[in-house]
């Protein structure tokens, strides 16, 4: 029997993160290279995916089975850095402490057992954020996603045009 395993990423461990970066790349390699310009870095040659958000300002939550990656949700803390969401174009409050970016979030697998695999890691993200005082998270994502952020609890609040697609401006109040 598969066991689904939500733990922190430990963004010290080399080895850990390479991993969360081969993981990252296989499960957005199939996209149109065009869609994370300015946002990401792709190394095709090393099968390697990461944001342009430095790791230091990041909290990284993972999903394991047989310790094998499956999933993650990255959240940037640091709202001093410029965001993920500023270089789509959106303009959002920045309060140190109190909010944070939801920089991605994907699974290779629906479920585990009988877990959703999304539900897990928002629900483990929810704990997190709520253990630091974080009362808004923000995020993006395209409209096919739409539907599936707004079960997750958040509300769609405006859209931009970005790299030839529109991404829609994401907001969770949390109660902490």
């Amino acid at each position: 029997m598969e066991i689904l395993k939500i733990s922190e990423l430990n963004l010290l461990d080399r080895n850990a993160v390479m991993t969360y970066e081969k993981s990252l790349y296989q499960a957005f390699k199939s996209r149109h290279p065009d869609v994370f310009k300015n946002l990401w870095i792709f190394d095709h040659a090393q099968q390697r995916a990461r944001t342009l958000v430095p790791y230091e300002g990041q909290r990284i939550l993972i999903a394991e089975v047989d310790q094998t990656f499956i999933g993650a949700v990255a959240l940037n803390l640091d709202m001093n850095t410029q965001l993920q969401l500023e270089k789509y174009g959106f303009s959002i409050p920045k309060h140190q402490g109190k909010s944070a970016e939801a920089l991605l979030m994907f699974s290779q697998k629906i479920m585990v057992g009988r877990h959703l695999v999304l539900s897990r890691l928002a629900e483990a993200c929810h704990h997190l954020l709520q253990s630091l005082a974080i009362s808004v998270l923000w995020g993006s994502c395209e409209k096919r996603h739409l539907l599936g952020y707004r079960q997750l609890g958040f509300r769609t609040l405006t859209k931009v045009r970005f790299n030839g697609q529109d991404e829609f401006l994401l907001q969770r109040v949390l109660s902490v």
